[in-house]
């Protein structure tokens, strides 16, 4: 015979994975990307997308029609001539919140 706290161990996680929660639920404000290299627009957040919240020229990638600033590496937005065109790069990361968390970035030719 089972305890309570057993059976509980063994329901809680077909509970979470029945109930939608985590990465993808309901409510997310940005289309979620997965975390393979992918293809992607990159320009500048400030000259190209003209996001509110740019602070100078940072990177952004357009995801679905959205464009997010890009964390997690470093990146010279100006220097790689972002902000008088867009450009093609292969990314890997994933979309958090209204950020793009990047794992690596290389602008294509």
């Amino acid at each position: 015979m089972r305890t309570p706290i057993a059976t509980l161990a063994l329901a809680l996680p077909l509970l979470f994975a029945c109930s939608g929660g985590g990465e993808g639920s309901a409510g997310a404000t940005a289309p979620a990307l997965k975390a393979t290299t992918q293809k992607v627009e990159l320009a500048c957040a400030g000259c190209i997308y003209k996001m509110a919240d740019a602070d100078g020229c940072e990177a952004a990638v357009k995801i679905d029609g959205k464009p997010l600033k890009v964390t997690g590496v470093e990146f010279d937005a100006h220097g790689a001539g972002l902000c008088s065109a867009a450009k093609q790069a292969e990314v890997a990361g994933k979309v958090v919140g209204d950020a793009f968390v990047a794992t690596s970035l290389k602008v294509l030719p």
